[in-house]
């Protein structure tokens, strides 16, 4: 890929910055052991490449957006689905990256709390058998349509199954993702999740 002198360079300065051993000591410092830090900084580096505005981003931004994913331990890799840094632009400083955890990364970290035993999310179409209650005899009933094209996004929903034997369910229907999606700051972007992967952040 031939890009702009300006990004090449740009990208050539990041790595340089995050390959620093000052900035190396830090990111370890914040990471999990679960996570080593030549695969977290490979990882993102893979991304820089397929988002080469990432480096062009306000470098404060970047950093912080880095140092948010190490000490949740999330790598940023939109194919991992885990987590994402969106450049998306700001009227006052331009490019801004923005740090967005995916639902796998909202899965690994209910994973890592202690409490939990499984974990439940799926997305519901318009063609698909879905029905739920509330109440003091809640049921949840999903069927999916087995049509190739099984219609718009209509629900979403999440069941937490806990250590103690417990269950906890959600339903979120197509206005309560819409809100959540006019509340990202980067849902505009051609690279958040949200024009990429739209089933993932319906399930998040």
């Amino acid at each position: 890929m031939n890009l702009p002198a300006q990004t090449d360079n740009a990208i050539r300065d990041l790595r340089g910055v995050l390959n620093s051993d000052a900035m190396k000591k830090q990111i370890k410092m914040a990471l999990p052991s679960i996570l080593p830090l030549d695969r977290f900084l490979r990882t993102f580096f893979t991304t820089v490449n397929k988002t080469p505005d990432l480096a062009l981003c306000d470098r404060d931004s970047v950093m912080a957006g880095v140092m948010t994913a190490a000490s949740l331990g999330l790598e940023i890799d939109p194919s991992l689905g885990r987590a994402y840094l969106i450049p998306f632009k700001d009227r006052r400083k331009g490019l801004v990256a923005q740090f967005i955890i995916g639902y796998k990364g909202y899965i690994d970290l209910f994973y890592r709390s202690g409490m939990a035993a499984g974990l439940v999310a799926e997305a519901v179409y318009e063609k698909d058998e879905f029905e739920f209650e509330l109440g003091l005899e809640p049921k949840l009933v999903h069927r999916p349509s087995e049509d190739e094209d099984r219609g718009r996004l209509k629900f979403a929903y999440a069941i937490a199954f806990l250590e103690n034997g417990g269950k906890v369910w959600r339903v979120l229907n197509r206005s309560a993702v819409m809100r959540a999606k006019a509340s990202s700051r980067g849902a505009e972007s051609e690279y958040s999740p949200w024009n990429t992967s739209e089933e993932q952040m319906w399930v998040k």
